[in-house]
Order: structure tokens, then C-alpha cells, then sequence
């Protein structure tokens, strides 16, 4: 029961298992050795997607899932096959009796807002032996059975022959046209990263159509938090409304909370259509590496320290300010204004890219007005080309 963490160095390898469901399951890769049908109980983070394997021939296979786009980010038009921008898994040959050629596996799907699959119908398993993402011609349909649930969890099963050694990686497959393809890639990525400005969540879309905006949601695991809760969304911050581009589009977003290092956190990626139905898109957990907690005003030492071409220049205000941030040679002479704007209270760490000036030391001024005080201070840095 619970949750088993492993990975390719603490590998959980056995005969068979018994039972596993959303709250108890292998976190990470599962070997099973033997004949007949297997059931992996495995899921990646929070997302248990739980695999069969029909084997009519002795061997050990090791299976790990992995929440990430299995296609690249190529062109994509109405009348092009897709496959699952949502995850894909790994099925390594570990012994040296490799998978007899009637073995069908059956892979797992949850709803459409975790998985993009609103007709499983016309869903196919596919295999790849190039690593994902992998162009959309790597992969090979491998056909669609009816298939019960596998741990409580909706399956399309394969229906031909599947490679016979070595690694191959499986995921859905679909060819049928927009606008009623099951897997949408709209969202082909959702990252977050610890800065000293706080978490920095991005995201890139391959395509979008008829959508509103985004909301971010935010639960503090490492505070016993376990509901989510709106952290911003598009009816508040521009950054976060929707750019309906066919070709895609890039947006970044930096939550820059009072938080602790050490923290962790866990972000999710909602989009709300113009009709204003809620799709949820994405997870993702960080730990924050550094302490974004205010207090004071505060300039501190870029980094990096001597620099070439560019640096970081941390700051952090304590309440809304007109703020700033002017870098001066060593004659005293002003050479670039970083920042010249209103700023809410948070943390900042904003890149200067010193490729046009010369090796040689130079100052920066950060000046903070805020509404009962005003915040002068001076630092110097080393440009070394």
C-alpha cells in the first residue's frame, strides 16, 4: 500500500504483483519477470497510469511511465496524425528472452483534461524506438482492441505484434482530422524553475483556438497544503490572457510569493475556452532553492560575478514602488537603464546583457519610491570578455 518510489539505480524487480489503484503504486520503473499477463502498477508524481502486458514468452520487461510529450513540435495540420502530447512510457527488454511476437500491451488514459482522449474509438497504440519527442513518422500504429479498465483506469489494448527486443517506447496515436481529434497538442510544454525571483513557471502552446486566458493554481505541499488555490488568472494579469495563435505561442509567469527555501510546491495549468469551460492542462512540483521572503528593500550581488556578456541583478521591494535600475561605468557615465518602471512588492532579478561594452568594472543603482520611503543603493560588478 502507498506510494514506492524507485529509479533505474533502486529498481523494483518481481514475479508478479497484486492490487494497486490512484493512491498505491510504483513511482517510477517496475521490472516483472515471467509468462502470461502482467499488470504494472506504475504511475509518474501524481498520475497513476497502470499497464498490462500479454506475454506468452519468458523474459523480464521493466516499464516506467513519463508525463511528457511524445511527439516534437512539428508541423501539425488538419489532416496530420498525432500522437500523445500528454505521455508516453518505456518498455525495456531486461533478460535475454526477448518478447514473444504475440504479446499485446495495454496502455492506460484518465480524463480528457489529463489525457486529451474524448473518443477512444479512434485511438491506436503506437510504438517508437527513437526516443521521444519523436517526429511523428518514428511512430508505428499498432492497432486498438476493446479493453476493460486495468486497476479501475480506462485502457486501449494493442491488436498486432509488437517489437521484440531492445527499448521501445509506446504512447496513442490518432489520424483522425481537427476538430475532433481526441488528442489536442495544444500545450506542449509546462515547466517550473527556483530563481532567486521567485518559481518561474513557463509554457508554450502548439496551437489554440476560441480560448480566454489561463489560471494558475498553487498548493504548498511542504505546508500541509492539499487543495488547490488560485494564485492569478487572466481576468487579473494580461500576461496570462490567451493569444489564439494557430501557430502557437510562448507564456511565462513568475510567482513570486513569500516562500521559504526548501519549499515545495506543486503549480497547475488551467485554460478557460471564450464559452468559459475550465480545462485542467498540467502539473508541475518544484522545490524552491532560495528564500523569497520580503522584508526590507534590499539590493543584492549579481551572479554571476565577474560576468560575460550577461548577469542577474537581484532585488526585492517590500511594497508597490517606481523603481529604477540604471548601470553606470567607472567614469560615472550612464550606460543602460535595466528597469524604469512600477513594480508590485516581491522579488526581482531582471538580465543585463553587457555584450556592446568593454571589459572593465561598473555600477548599478537601484532606486525604489515607495510610499513612505524612498530606497537608494549602489553595487558594483566586473565584466571580464
Amino acid at each position: 500500500s502507498g506510494i514506492l518510489n524507485t529509479s533505474a539505480t533502486n529498481l523494483l524487480t518481481c514475479a508478479s504483483t497484486s492490487g494497486g489503484s490512484s493512491t498505491s503504486y510504483v513511482n517510477g520503473p517496475l521490472a516483472i519477470t515471467g509468462t502470461g499477463t502482467q499488470v504494472y502498477p506504475i504511475g509518474k508524481g501524481t498520475i497513476f497510469r497502470p499497464v498490462e502486458v500479454q506475454n506468452k514468452q519468458s523474459g523480464s520487461l521493466r516499464i516506467e511511465v513519463f508525463n511528457a510529450p511524445a511527439g516534437d513540435a512539428g508541423a501539425v495540420t488538419p489532416s496530420t496524425p498525432r500522437v500523445s502530447n500528454e505521455r508516453f512510457w518505456n518498455v525495456t527488454v531486461v533478460s535475454e528472452t526477448p518478447i514473444g511476437t504475440s504479446t499485446q500491451i495495454a496502455l492506460t488514459y484518465g480524463s480528457f483534461a489529463e489525457d486529451g482522449i474524448n473518443a477512444p474509438s479512434t485511438v491506436q497504440v503506437a510504438t517508437s524506438t527513437t526516443a521521444p519527442p519523436a517526429p511523428i513518422g518514428d511512430w508505428t500504429p499498432r492497432g486498438n482492441t476493446a479493453t476493460p479498465t486495468i486497476l479501475g483506469v480506462n485502457a486501449i489494448r494493442s491488436s498486432t505484434e509488437l517489437p521484440t527486443s531492445g527499448t521501445v517506447f509506446y504512447t496513442f496515436y490518432t489520424n483522425v482530422p481537427l476538430p475532433d481529434n481526441p488528442l489536442p497538442v495544444e500545450l506542449i510544454r509546462f515547466t517550473g524553475v527556483s530563481s532567486r525571483a521567485g518559481v518561474v513557471l513557463s509554457w508554450a502552446t502548439a496551437s489554440e483556438r476560441e480560448s480566454a486566458g489561463f489560471i494558475v493554481n498553487r498548493r504548498i505541499l511542504s505546508a500541509g497544503q492539499t487543495e488547490w488555490q488560485v494564485l492569478d488568472d487572466y481576468t487579473r494579469n494580461p500576461a496570462l490572457v490567451a493569444k489564439n495563435s494557430t501557430n502557437g505561442a510562448q507564456y511565462s509567469y513568475t510567482d513570486r510569493s513569500d516562500l521559504p527555501a526548501g519549499a515545495v510546491v506543486e503549480y497547475r495549468l488551467d485554460e478557460v475556452s471564450l464559452s468559459g469551460t475550465i480545462e485542467r492542462l498540467r502539473e508541475v512540483r518544484v522545490e524552491t532553492r532560495f528564500s523569497t521572503i520580503v522584508t526590507d528593500f534590499a539590493l543584492e550581488q549579481n551572479y554571476p560575478n565577474p560576468f560575460n556578456p550577461t548577469t542577474n541583478i537581484p532585488y526585492q521591494l517590500k511594497e508597490r514602488a517606481k523603481v529604477k535600475l540604471e548601470i553606470y561605468n567607472a567614469l560615472g557615465q550612464k550606460v543602460a537603464t535595466l528597469v524604469d518602471a512600477v513594480q508590485e512588492r516581491g522579488n526581482y532579478a531582471p538580465t543585463f546583457n553587457a555584450s556592446a561594452l568593454s571589459s572593465g568594472v561598473y555600477f548599478y543603482r537601484l532606486t525604489a519610491q515607495g510610499s513612505r520611503e524612498t530606497f537608494v543603493q549602489t553595487r558594483k560588478m566586473m565584466l571580464l570578455k
